[in-house]
């Protein structure tokens, strides 16, 4: 939105901003639901994607709001899968918190889809390999 002022000249608003001509100045506010990045004056408004519900965060990452955008990270028990942006696939390791099935001398390993269990003499050439 554009404040004009004979006496101040052509001021600018962010354009979801509301602008009010006052004595001397004009002031700018963000509309309701945005967040205001510009320390309160107005000339920078943007929706908080984690609030708003338009971010692709899996349901076991944080949300953080930024200005203009947003980023996403895995709980801490959860484990980040994600190709491309971070904290879109989180998946818990089953093998850390001991809730896999691996019995005797196999070895768990964590994988996007679960775990995988192995004997000791497979991770052992495939460690070395």
């Amino acid at each position: 939105m554009l404040c004009c002022s004979i006496n101040f000249g052509m001021q600018f608003c962010d354009p979801d901003a509301e602008c009010a001509d006052t004595v001397g100045s004009f002031t700018c506010s963000c509309s309701a639901k945005l967040v205001d990045w510009s320390s309160g004056n107005g000339t920078m408004c943007d929706r908080n994607q984690c609030i708003s519900d338009t971010h692709n965060c899996d349901v076991k990452a944080t949300c953080f709001d930024m200005a203009t955008s947003f980023t996403c990270t895995c709980n801490t028990e959860f484990e980040d899968w994600s190709a491309g942006q971070l904290g879109t696939s989180c998946d818990a390791n089953q093998c850390s918190e001991g809730s896999h099935n691996c019995v005797g001398d196999t070895v768990c390993t964590d994988t996007e889809e679960g775990f995988e269990c192995s004997s000791t003499a497979t991770a052992t050439a495939t460690a070395t390999s």
